[in-house]
């Protein structure tokens, strides 16, 4: 989970978002993924992905072209840990 704080209303930076989690998606242990917008505070953006493991999320991470593609929202990234494993589930 990435958490975004954006300074105004951009609909580019959403589309560059997505951009991002469609070339995640195409790494391998990929599972699923989101982006999504917090309804209390339209400036939070939330990008949400599910891996086989986090060894797959961090190697997606590392992958020239994704970070390229994440570099220009680097700057609005919340700076908080992003890995988080399941520990339970229903």
């Amino acid at each position: 989970m990435t958490r975004l704080r954006v300074a105004d209303d951009d609909p580019d930076l959403e589309a560059h978002l997505l951009g991002v989690l469609d070339l995640l998606a195409g790494r391998p242990g990929f599972v699923t993924g989101r982006v999504g917008r917090s309804v209390d505070e339209p400036a939070m953006l939330v990008l949400v992905t599910e891996w086989s493991g986090a060894g797959a999320y961090r190697r997606a991470l590392s992958g020239y072209d994704v970070k390229v593609a994440f570099a220009d929202l680097m700057a609005y990234v919340v700076n908080e840990p992003s890995a988080f494993e399941v520990v339970a589930a229903r």
